[in-house]
């Protein structure tokens, strides 16, 4: 007679990422290491499959476009499921480059996607945070470090806002904001580009995961 081993139920993730081909590849990657795996591409539906799919593991891109970021996301899942293991996947090396005010969140495993090599490296962070392992795979390697004040207004000009309108969020004259971006593109060494394209080059460094925080 044939004994047959009953096997552990599939572990379940949720994946929260508004970029179709990064998700499907999530997706993929897991469901061939055997998890049963849910995406999504908005915060709405996160919020709903959070609570039909009852997850074991979250999976969050940090910048999800208007309304909740990731990390915002993550801080609801701590408040109302703490057991959960959550996991950042993202194009940046800093919270604040997306959200300035961003909550702090404990045990979170925090992944690059620049610095993915390959599959095998997102299935294990998964295992280490399902056994409470919280994890890093960020490799800052030649990226500028800003402070915190040149991150955000980086962010903010990445947004697509003027020098006036960003003076306007931080409470400052149109002058300290001028010296600050000033200072921003000198520190990412943009600042021989002129106008606009100074502008464009320190975007395209932010989308380049080239960029870290002093935190």
């Amino acid at each position: 007679m044939r004994i047959v081993t009953p096997t552990s139920p599939a572990r379940r993730i949720l994946v929260i990422d508004d970029d179709n081909f990064i998700r499907g590849l999530l997706e993929a990657s897991l469901r061939a290491s055997d998890f049963e795996v849910r995406g999504v591409a908005t915060q709405a539906a996160f919020g709903e499959e959070l609570v039909a799919f009852d997850p074991h593991v979250v999976m969050v891109d940090l910048d999800l476009g208007p309304g909740p970021s990731g990390m915002q996301l993550l801080a609801l899942v701590e408040a109302d499921s703490p057991w959960v293991a959550k996991i950042m996947v993202t194009s940046h090396r800093s919270t604040r480059l997306v959200d300035g005010n961003a909550p702090a969140v404990p045990d979170v495993t925090y992944i690059v996607k620049a610095d993915i090599t390959s599959a095998d490296q997102i299935v294990a962070a998964v295992n280490a945070s399902l056994e409470g392992e919280a994890t890093v795979i960020n490799d800052a390697g030649d990226a500028v470090r800003l402070t915190k004040g040149q991150a955000d207004v980086l962010r903010m000009i990445a947004s697509g806002m003027s020098n006036e309108s960003i003076a306007q969020a931080r409470g400052s004259s149109d002058r300290a904001v001028s010296k600050l971006i000033a200072r921003t593109y000198e520190a990412l060494g943009v600042a021989g580009a002129e106008g606009e394209n100074a502008r464009i080059l320190a975007i395209k460094m932010l989308e380049a995961s080239r960029v870290i925080v002093d935190e």
